[in-house]
């Protein structure tokens, strides 16, 4: 079988919380050899030495070493390495030019500047291996007034004007969607980029330096919305479920039988409406003028909800899905996060993968989003336990001796356990505040 197409690439991954690390299992899951080098105190998202509550621990077990279980770090940082280093140090930032000049790309998710600060950004790393790609994904880019500014994925959805698009009809109030797509859409864009650089050093031999904003990445997010305020100057209503550009009808969800039961439907042509109407049945309705075409639809939203609702009411979720994929009419069932552990096609598509992490025992994650030809499948590792690959990182690929590395630990610059006290990221926030999250 194939060789997954970054197989041979290394990656230092520099990044934390969600955005850069959804970015590098990306290019790990393409077969990139992830080195997850880590600041003392450990990733932000594995949540210090000190339990902080059961919820962010998987199985909601914090254990001895509660570093190693935290959910959010186990569910974003599969098939990576893991070292930690001290950067506020000379020999750590040796150590790390070390590192980068063994490898291809060096990634990062800190505000702007950061990596410069601690002697360890583009102009210096390219001193030490020229065709270094760097890519830094950030709040709001390495230049212009905002450039320093602090920033998560629930900062940018409302900064991008993701928020003014979520409320419900008549209601002025923006609403969060529960999730913050910001994050690993910046991740998506950062690893596309990644890859379109390797491209162009292996046809030129250059590096290349690359930022991602968080804020631009956002806003092309919304492109219809922002599409529709260039050309027609105006800004689109809270629609809630109904579509916000009126090209559909019906276009929403709908109650079914069973206890908050769902299904989401959209009908966009007449040949939609007509497949539609003869899945339902030529229910009489349907055949009335004031639903004849989207027009008429749209001008009777709010009795056509009530009617497409009736129908739905009387029939399980998935059935409707069934009967209207049958008849070409787009309808999916509202899945709880819990369904979509048993839902046949994802199991079909071998789509959740358990891995036994070495503290946690056996977890279950999702596998790699994209499948290719004459490839095999890979089994994803688990996340990393925190320095778990010191060893092979600083004695194996770098060169140190046993006593160098040694020497390393006793000095705080290699960390072999999250810093303690006043270093714990629960206790206090990381030297230079990150970014991105």
């Amino acid at each position: 079988m194939g060789r997954l197409p970054l197989e041979g690439v290394r990656i230092v991954d520099c990044t934390q919380v969600w955005g850069g690390p959804y970015c590098t299992t990306i290019l790990a899951d393409l077969g990139a050899e992830t080195i997850k080098l880590e600041p003392p105190y450990g990733e932000q998202a594995r949540g210090g030495r000190k339990p902080v509550g059961r919820h962010y621990y998987t199985k909601g077990e914090s254990g001895e070493k509660p570093w190693n279980r935290d959910s959010t770090f186990v569910a974003r940082n599969r098939n990576k390495l893991s070292v930690s280093l001290n950067l506020s140090k000379e020999r750590g930032k040796e150590l790390f030019k070390e590192l980068t000049r063994i490898s291809d790309v060096v990634v990062d998710n800190f505000a702007a500047g950061v990596m410069d600060r601690l002697g360890v950004g583009y102009d210096e790393l390219r001193k030490v291996k020229p065709d270094i790609i760097v890519a830094s994904g950030n709040g709001y880019g390495r230049d212009g007034p905002w450039s320093a500014y602090h920033s998560y994925g629930v900062i940018q959805e409302p900064m991008c004007g993701f928020m003014s698009l979520t409320g419900y009809i008549g209601d002025d109030i923006p609403y969060r969607s529960g999730v913050d797509h910001i994050d690993p859409l910046t991740g998506i864009h950062m690893a596309g980029a990644i890859m379109a650089a390797l491209l162009h050093r292996h046809k030129t031999g250059e590096g290349q330096q690359i930022n991602i904003s968080m804020l631009e990445s956002g806003i092309n997010f919304i492109g219809p919305a922002m599409l529709n305020y260039i050309l027609n100057g105006k800004l689109l209503e809270h629609k809630g479920n109904r579509h916000n550009q009126d090209a559909m009808a019906p276009h929403g969800c709908y109650r079914c039988k069973g206890k908050d039961d769902w299904v989401a439907i959209a009908i966009s042509s007449k040949e939609d409406w007509s497949a539609f109407c003869k899945a339902t049945g030529d229910l009489p309705w349907t055949k009335e003028r004031r639903f004849s075409d989207l027009h008429n639809r749209l001008k009777n939203q709010d009795e056509l909800d009530k009617l497409v609702e009736a129908w739905t009411m009387k029939k399980d979720k998935y059935e409707v899905m069934r009967i209207l994929q049958k008849a070409g009419v787009a309808a999916g069932a509202v899945n709880s996060i819990g369904e979509l552990f048993s839902e046949p096609h994802l199991k079909a598509r071998r789509f959740w993968q358990t891995v036994r992490h070495p503290e946690i025992g056996p977890v279950t994650q999702m596998g790699p989003k994209f499948k290719f030809s004459g490839v095999a499948e890979r089994l994803a590792r688990p996340a990393p336990l925190f320095a778990a690959d010191t060893d092979f990182v600083f004695k194996k690929l770098i060169g140190l001796t046993h006593a160098e590395l040694m020497q390393a630990i006793d000095d705080g610059i290699v960390f072999t356990e999250p810093a303690d006290g006043k270093h714990s990221p629960r206790k206090s926030k990381p030297p230079e505040e990150l970014v991105g999250g």
